[in-house]
């Protein structure tokens, strides 16, 4: 279930070409893509380039590959929920962790070395909804937990899952999807279920585990996708095994116009660092994932920011994070 940042187990960053470097980008782009195909863009030999995957799945690069899922199909908004934990209480800290892995509506757990222990990320239809999974949340670890802050995603402006200087490649921008209603059956939430597990996995393998034939599986894939319930095919890699180190950015703003975001959009597609940008609403309008291989590259990253939105920003925070214990692409929630 661990997800983009190991710190503890990568202090040996692994090593890779520029060959690596393309498989890596083109499997963030399409990780179904056949091996026929990544043979003739890699200008590798089929074999040469099923070993160079099956080794950074080994060295711990690519933990999976999943469906990028467009959350808002489903009618669920993330909330960010951030909370400084008492650590006299190790067991029940624990505790704590082990129950988020399990809890359907756990997107995303993020441990940080700041301000903040930990960042999760909760999947919920409605404030409704929400407010009681955080009241029972709270209620259970309400010995532990001395501060938290809330942030709502209201609107997503750019997600990678690679930094954009080993990939050469601007970020894709979030555009308005189809707002037409959908309707799943249960085959189709199977085959995200098995997808979200490993997004590789053939027709013939999905089709075998839903009891359907493998045509069956390929068109309702086909139709997950133009549907735009999957954003996308990509790779969740382990940045810390390529010498990267994440920090959460969250600034507030004093004006924030349409002029402002078309800027921001522009700027946080073209850097080489931002991996993430959300418009959140709470105490912080902006979150910003960053990922840089020092903190030179940060200091940089940061000050680019505060100079390219000096008139609008008004307050903000750093937080480095250690390690994310959970990444769910598919909660168990989507499944009802």
């Amino acid at each position: 279930m661990h997800g983009r940042i190991t710190e503890l187990e990568a202090s040996k960053p692994v090593k890779i070409d520029e060959k690596d470097k393309k498989i890596l980008t083109l499997l963030s782009e399409n990780s179904r893509m056949p091996l026929t195909k990544l043979t003739k863009t890699v200008k590798l030999s089929r074999d040469a380039v099923d070993y160079r995957i099956k080794r950074l799945q080994d060295k711990g690069v690519i933990v999976r590959f999943f469906p990028l899922i467009d959350f808002k199909k489903f009618s669920y908004t993330l909330y960010h929920v951030f909370l400084l934990i008492d650590e006299a209480k190790p067991a029940k800290q624990k505790q704590l962790l082990d129950n988020l892995e399990k809890h359907p509506n756990v997107y995303s757990v993020i441990e940080y070395s700041d301000t903040w222990d930990l960042e999760i990320v909760f999947a919920a239809k409605s404030l409704e909804e929400f407010d009681e999974i955080m009241t029972d949340f709270s209620t259970k670890y309400s010995d532990i937990i001395l501060e938290k802050n809330i942030l709502e995603t209201l609107r997503n402006y750019a997600a990678v899952f690679l930094p954009k200087d080993i990939t050469k490649k601007q970020a894709e921008l979030f555009k308005k999807r189809k707002k037409a209603k959908i309707s799943l059956d249960e085959k189709d939430l199977a085959i995200l279920k098995l997808l979200a597990k490993d997004a590789r996995m053939s027709s013939y393998e999905i089709a075998d585990k839903v009891k359907l034939s493998a045509d069956a599986v390929g068109y309702r894939i086909k139709k997950l996708l133009e549907s735009e319930v999957i954003v996308k095919f990509t790779a969740l890699v382990d940045l810390s095994y390529l010498n990267y180190h994440w920090y959460s950015f969250a600034f507030s703003t004093k004006l924030f116009d349409k002029t402002h975001e078309a800027k921001l959009k522009q700027f946080v597609q073209m850097h080489p660092y931002i991996i993430k940008a959300i418009k959140t609403i709470g105490d912080f309008d902006l979150l910003f994932y960053i990922v840089a291989e020092n903190p030179r590259d940060f200091h940089s990253t940061v000050k680019q920011i505060k100079k390219e939105f000096s008139d609008i920003v008004k307050s903000y925070q750093t937080w480095i994070a250690y390690r994310e214990h959970v990444f769910n692409p598919f909660p168990a929630v989507l499944e009802k």
